[in-house]
């Protein structure tokens, strides 16, 4: 907690000189729950939207994000704070009697990661749970403002260096509210309501605190083809099928195989295609992932003897594929146009013979 709650000093300390331009906060506020009781736990889910911060983006991925909330502290006590993802680990502190929800991007896998694979892209949704004191007041009023975060801009995406000196703020002053009606229902009981609110005061430190190593070793594991072509041959290749079958000519011992790695960080190999007699005509494409997982594509190569078409058969071969009806179409459109040369070269020869009678 207290390296979650140092960083985020950092950044409130950053965010006045350095506003970012390369993203933005979208949109912002609570998913409303109006009504509430006395003696029960009270939810209230707040969200930010990232404009520019999203899983197209190669160099721009979020971090920490952190937001002011303004509740009566007479009415509700904060219980506790969850996330649906688990993408992030939250706390909840005061600082100069202002109330902190600050959260870090502690995931590593999942959907909402960036291209790049190690920091947070979407829509941020916490929701934090009230208990419900003994009140007589009819409603209240529950406030986020001051939204922050920190993102990272990463110019060097093969060599990122994840520290406070990279990090670009982007901040929003506004505020979004929601209004909570608390009603008392029969026979409520009360208990004593749990506190998650720290009163810990943030530190300040001059160095750059480098991200939580866990990011800086992250390997990805994308060990899939992109591209697999057999020269020569037809191969309906798709990158979540592993085996494949293809006939080849009976005299062929080796085929040019071209690969692409789905991830450019991957590595392929290919294997028994310089001497298929050799290997039993089995090829087979391992790509390796960068955190050194490996699946195998496995190609079956069927020694046939296969018939070298001349022109002749090709065309042979072209007009049978056509159409029927299309055929007597273009035939009679042929002889149509013969016809009609025909037609009006016999014209302009009667017309000459009628001009040498008529001399």
């Amino acid at each position: 907690m207290k390296k979650i709650i140092l960083l985020i000093t950092l950044l409130l300390i950053m965010i006045p000189t350095k506003l970012c331009a390369v993203g933005q906060i979208n949109d912002y506020g609570i998913k409303v729950n109006n009504e509430a009781s006395v003696g029960s736990t009270h939810s209230e889910s707040f969200y930010i939207d990232f404009k520019n911060v999203d899983k197209n983006s190669r160099s721009l991925g979020l971090w920490l994000v952190s937001f002011e909330l303004g509740y009566d502290e007479s009415v509700f006590a904060i219980e506790s704070v969850s996330d649906d993802s688990n993408d992030w680990t939250t706390v909840i502190y005061k600082e100069d009697n202002k109330t902190m929800v600050s959260s870090l991007f502690t995931n590593t896998g999942g959907p909402n990661l960036c291209i790049d694979n190690t920091l947070f892209c979407g829509i941020y949704k916490v929701t934090i749970n009230f208990y419900v004191k003994e009140t007589d007041k009819s409603s209240r009023e529950i406030i986020m403002r001051n939204v922050m975060a920190g993102a990272f801009n990463i110019k060097d995406e093969e060599n990122p260096e994840y520290d406070t000196d990279e990090m670009v703020p982007i901040y929003n002053e506004g505020s979004k509210s929601a209004i909570v009606n608390i009603k008392k229902a029969n026979g409520y009981t009360l208990r004593e309501p749990l506190n998650i609110v720290t009163n810990e005061k943030p530190t300040t430190q001059s160095e750059p605190v480098s991200i939580n190593s866990k990011y800086l070793n992250y390997k990805r594991d994308d060990n899939y083809l992109d591209k697999l072509v057999i020269k020569d041959y037809d191969l309906n290749f798709k990158m979540n099928i592993l085996n494949y079958q293809i006939d080849i000519d009976e005299n062929a011992n080796s085929l040019e195989i071209i690969t692409k790695a789905s991830d450019k960080k991957a590595t392929v190999e290919v294997k028994g295609n310089d001497n298929l007699k050799e290997n039993d005509y089995i090829i087979t494409v391992n790509v390796t992932a960068e955190n050194g997982s490996i699946r195998t594509y496995t190609i079956k190569a069927n020694p046939t003897k296969i018939v070298k078409e001349n022109h002749t058969n090709k065309i042979i071969a072209f007009i049978k594929k056509i159409n029927y009806k299309l055929a007597l179409i273009i035939g009679g459109s042929i002889i149509g146009v013969i016809l009609l040369i025909i037609i009006i070269y016999n014209i302009v020869e009667n017309r000459k013979i009628k001009k040498t009678l008529e001399i």
